[in-house]
């Protein structure tokens, strides 16, 4: 992962190059003209992005950083110089972690610093809380003062949501911390100052190597197709637990695929799937459809795709949260 203090010092210089990025080309507006996803225009605090031309676009002076684009969006069109992948690996071994946002002073010398806790989604806390550290916890005493309160808000709400499953399945606690910040975060003057001052603020990750379940857990299909960090996160969990949990998990996490005796195998939907998760193989009965949902992204291209209408996918709901510590 950069260091925040490396990334401070590509935006003091000419380099303008954000903490978010748009990968224009996996936006599923790209590969579908009539898709009218908004995830990521719903969720921005600011006015960082927009839609022209019926295509998606970032301007990177006016974002504030929170990465909740990169949360919600189901194909990975938005990316950052935060490498979770990373941060889970740096977890390992430790009885205890607390991870924090750059704007929150420290409340500890090891702390874990992300630029903005709300680029976390609900599959990256699932991997974090099953990265073998047994209590976590996240600085949030400061971020109801946030320009980005409204992405820490949702981080907020995704964590009660699946903090009791990952106690329940990975026996991690996955905490907030009770102390609030000595005093309200103010926005600093100038995008600028702001990343000046991390110089002097903020922590690195330290180097760490990737979890192993997350290494050998490839970003690209067989077929070359991307595969969405969140379906890798969700792999991730699913590969720590036992055969009898997984099963109750793969229920609860998994999209689900069910198709009406109108599909007529045609090949649009196996096509247009940006993960390979749908296939069309040949057997005894002819061509059939193939389903493997643990690399469905639940972008729903095929629902919007398919001519007969033929296709429906369910999101997939956790359980009722089971309460942490119970």
């Amino acid at each position: 992962m950069i260091s925040l203090s490396s990334l401070a010092e590509r935006f003091c210089s000419n380099d303008t190059e954000g903490v978010v990025q748009l990968v224009a080309e996996r936006c599923l507006r790209s590969r579908l003209n009539s898709n009218e996803c908004r995830r990521c225009l719903e969720v921005c605090p600011g006015s960082a992005l927009r839609l022209e031309n019926r295509r998606i676009l970032l301007d990177a002076e006016r974002c504030s950083g929170c990465g909740r684009c990169r949360a919600v969006c189901p194909s990975d069109a938005f990316t950052s110089v935060v490498d979770i992948t990373q941060l889970i690996g740096s977890l390992a071994g430790k009885d205890r972690a607390m991870i924090s946002c750059s704007r929150q002073p420290r409340l500890t010398e090891d702390e874990l610093v992300l630029p903005c806790l709300g680029l976390l989604s609900p599959p990256a806390l699932l991997a974090i809380g099953s990265g073998g550290c047994p209590a976590i916890t996240f600085q949030t005493g400061g971020c109801a003062a946030c320009v980005n309160a409204r992405a820490t808000g949702a981080f907020l709400d995704d964590l009660r949501a699946v903090a009791g499953q990952i106690e329940h399945c990975c026996g991690t606690r996955l905490e907030t911390s009770p102390h609030g910040a000595p005093e309200p975060y103010l926005p600093p003057p100038s995008r600028r100052t702001y990343l000046r001052d991390l110089k002097t603020s903020v922590r690195p990750l330290p180097a760490a190597p990737p979890s192993p379940s997350l290494a050998n857990n490839s970003a690209t299909s067989p077929s070359g197709r991307h595969i969405p960090e969140k379906i890798r996160f969700v792999n991730q969990l699913l590969a720590t637990v036992d055969e009898s949990m997984e099963q109750e998990l793969r229920s609860a996490l998994l999209p689900h695929l069910s198709v009406t005796p109108d599909c007529t195998r045609c090949p649009r939907c196996a096509g247009i799937c940006p993960t390979g998760a749908l296939k069309r193989k040949t057997g005894e009965s002819g061509k059939q459809l193939v389903f493997n949902a643990s690399r469905c992204s639940n972008c729903r291209l095929c629902m919007e795709f398919c001519p007969e209408s033929a296709i429906t996918v369910s999101e997939p709901a956790l359980p009722p949260p089971r309460p942490p510590h119970g």
